[in-house]
């Protein structure tokens, strides 16, 4: 019973994203289909502060929605802001890859 429980913990912390992940993946199912396809300003490269972008995601700006706690998590917001802070300016769309 013992050899099985240990199984079971190592397989579900295998399957769990990476920290390093979490952020991208929040942003790849939050934010990509508005900021990514010019519906929404582009964020990436603007040198904002991470608790201006957290403040955004949750009270919401402009036609841009708030997102909930029950939507994205405040330690996935933090996360989130933080890497979007970090993040280079995107090529613009159709912007040959180097």
């Amino acid at each position: 019973m013992r050899r099985s429980c240990i199984g079971l913990a190592v397989a579900l912390l295998l399957a769990r994203p990476a920290a390093a992940d979490a952020p991208a993946a929040v942003w790849a199912s939050a934010c990509t289909y508005c900021h990514d396809r010019g519906i929404a300003a582009p964020v990436f490269g603007r040198n904002l502060a991470p608790a201006a972008i957290a403040a955004a995601v949750r009270n919401g700006v402009g036609a841009m929605p708030a997102f909930h706690p029950s939507e994205i998590s405040d330690v996935d917001l933090e996360r989130l802001s933080t890497w979007v802070a970090q993040q280079p300016a995107a090529a613009p769309a159709g912007a040959p890859a180097h």
